[in-house]
């Protein structure tokens, strides 16, 4: 029987490892999101505020481990990965201080740097697909109409709070507008998760900008909630690419 070579012997002893790697943060996400849905239902604070900082970076590390698979083939889209799941991680960690004026600002502009590295990412369907003039002018009116009406609904605030509100706006509706792209001129799952995805997160500023001063049961977690969903769904669009 002839011996593995060295070289074939490492590739499988990665490849487990990686596999391990893997099963581990998808444990780590479902343990860490049933202790945040736990600790909400019972109404532990500080047990949820805590918990809600490991399910969204997990997800990330290991969306990146998937996309190790693909190298090189991948490495355009791991940097920008990285770089998106190093400012979802600073957005929340942000977002838990809301209540200060200085959380405030450095998660909307953390959110804005987020949402630009995905925008830098999918930039790219420009380049691919020759879209119509038509089509880019029937969906940046209704973007704006979206805008224009939910700054409305978010009631008076200060010129500078309408400048970084507009800003997070427009910028999620450009993400937006790539993933329609994608989706009605290449269509498949990855399309449709990513447009999926964008779509959420668009809703969660619309909501954050109209809500933002207003009390409610669950709005923050509810915000969460949709943030999770909307980063997962477009992080992992990559894998499908």
């Amino acid at each position: 029987m002839s011996k593995p070579k060295i070289g074939q012997f490492n590739n499988n002893i990665i490849r487990n490892n990686m596999t391990l790697i893997n099963w581990i943060l998808l444990a780590g996400i479902i343990i860490f999101t049933g202790i945040y849905i736990f600790s909400s239902i019972l109404k532990i604070k500080m047990l949820r505020r805590i918990s809600s900082c490991f399910p969204l970076p997990l997800a990330g590390i290991l969306n990146i481990q998937l996309l190790l698979n693909q190298l090189p083939d991948s490495k355009h889209i791991i940097f920008f990965t990285i770089a998106s799941v190093l400012f979802i991680i600073l957005s929340h960690l942000f977002y838990l201080f809301k209540e200060k004026n200085w959380g405030r600002k450095l998660c909307k502009f953390s959110f804005f740097i987020l949402t630009f590295c995905w925008i830098q990412l999918y930039k790219s369907v420009l380049f691919i697909i020759d879209v119509p003039l038509w089509f880019i002018i029937l969906f940046s009116s209704i973007y704006f109409v979206l805008l224009v009406t939910t700054l409305i609904f978010g009631g008076t605030k200060s010129f500078s709070s309408y400048i970084s509100c507009s800003g997070l706006f427009l910028a999620s509706s450009l993400l937006n507008f790539f993933s329609m792209v994608y989706l009605c001129f290449i269509s498949g799952l990855q399309a449709f998760f990513l447009f999926t995805g964008t779509l959420i997160s668009l809703l969660v500023v619309a909501f954050y900008i109209i809500f933002d001063s207003r009390k409610f049961n669950f709005k923050n977690r509810l915000i969460f909630i949709l943030f999770v969903l909307s980063e997962s769904l477009i992080m992992y669009s990559n894998l499908l690419i």
